[in-house]
């Protein structure tokens, strides 16, 4: 059974080994009966902070860290890690906020050069492929020295290169960043080894009456052997632990009960970064039809979402719709030829035709919503989506319904 947009109904269990664990568990089986707490809460009187300004507040940490390791005694692993996390954070900055219209497939080098786009001179260029390299040598060649003193040389460059090119305001670097969007998510992975792959879940946290717990948030096909590659990733961004004793029992041993089973995993971070390392890693199978990503209009219609907060405040109503569908295959690995990609982003475009479009600089988001909170602010919303339970509220975050 194929789920397109506009289509209700509960995709049917089909208990078979070669096929993906969100076909044969509905949205795996989640028996969620607490809810994680969150540190992260939205304060009224907070000043909002953009994507631009916590970038370069990465680079002050960064170089305080590694500052701090002259003080006391250090291990080469220390400086690594240091130069691992800023060098996750300065690729993703690049991809998901300075260059967010690139093709997110192009490497990290593309990327930097993409730079000169914005004026930026070669020798701030080289600044970043410096830093690049420093990143790349602390994770990928555990042999290489790594000294104290020149890799604070090259972070303080990069830092300096950093300030410029967020001063050039490119792309989504002056959208503020939504404090809220920053909350808990379980992620469980299977291996399969006929296919040579590993099937990663995005699970909301929630509570459920349904029999089979919490519905998927996500799901994406990695390559097999970059799964420690991912985690190393997603802890240069955010907080990851593994889900023994904080996912319950149940669910936990719901999910190992599969003999494919490899990891579950909590992750506390934005949603958006967690796709986005999760989608540099992806690899695109042709299954049979209606076990594909992209069958399930739950999983298009959120890569259709972030791609409109992502694009929103820096384009014309004229270019909007194709920003939006450029923005889903490169950034939220949709595929180029998904058949309902008009039908989806047609819904977007005519949400926010509801807005004046001087105020589309103030969109942001996301936010997942239970049905007693989108019910709250669904009085005050200034745009409401004609298809699905999707809103922008009056602070302009986009929020969508999210019933586990």
């Amino acid at each position: 059974m194929q789920m397109i947009p506009g289509q209700s109904g509960t995709l049917v269990n089909q208990w078979v080994k070669s096929t993906p664990k969100a076909w044969r568990f509905w949205f795996p089986p989640l028996a969620l009966r607490r809810r994680l707490p969150q540190r992260y809460a939205a304060n009224q009187g907070d000043s909002v902070q953009t994507y631009g300004q916590q970038f370069i507040d990465a680079f002050d940490a960064a170089l305080t860290s590694l500052e701090s390791l002259s003080h006391k005694g250090y291990s080469e692993e220390d400086i690594r890690h240091c130069v691992s996390a800023i060098g996750t954070r300065t690729e993703l900055f690049l991809k998901s906020i300075a260059f967010p219209s690139k093709n997110s497939r192009h490497n990290f080098a593309s990327f930097i050069d993409e730079m000169a786009t914005c004026g930026l001179s070669v020798t701030e260029i080289q600044h970043f492929h410096d830093l690049r390299l420093a990143y790349n040598k602390a994770k990928h060649e555990p042999n290489a020295r790594v000294t104290l003193v020149e890799t604070i040389g090259v972070v303080a460059n990069a830092r300096a290169t950093a300030v410029d090119l967020v001063s050039k305001n490119p792309g989504l670097a002056t959208s503020p960043v939504c404090p809220q969007s920053r909350r808990v998510f379980w992620i469980a992975a299977w291996d399969h080894y006929t296919s040579g792959d590993t099937e990663v879940h995005i699970v909301l946290p929630g509570e459920s009456e349904h029999w089979l717990g919490p519905p998927t948030l996500d799901y994406i096909n990695i390559k097999l052997s970059e799964w420690d590659a991912v985690k190393s990733e997603l802890t240069d961004v955010g907080v990851l632990r593994d889900g023994r004793g904080l996912i319950p029992d149940k669910q936990y041993t719901a999910f190992n009960a599969d003999s494919d089973f490899l990891q579950a995993l909590v992750y506390e971070g934005e949603y958006r970064e967690l796709l986005g390392v999760l989608g540099k890693h992806e690899l695109r199978q042709e299954l049979i039809a209606g076990l594909n990503r992209q069958d399930s209009s739950q999983w298009m219609v959120l890569a259709f979402l972030l791609a409109t907060v992502d694009v929103a405040p820096n384009v014309s109503p004229a270019t909007l719709k194709g920003a939006i569908q450029s923005q889903a295959v490169a950034a939220y690995a949709v595929p180029p030829d998904y058949a309902h990609s008009e039908k989806i982003t047609d819904g977007f475009v005519n949400m926010l035709s509801h807005i004046p479009e001087t105020e589309w600089s103030r969109i942001n988001g996301p936010l997942w919503l239970s049905q007693e909170q989108f019910d709250v602010q669904s009085v005050d919303a200034i745009a409401q989506h004609s298809e699905y339970k999707i809103v922008i509220t009056s602070q302009y975050t986009v929020a969508k319904l999210w019933n586990t």
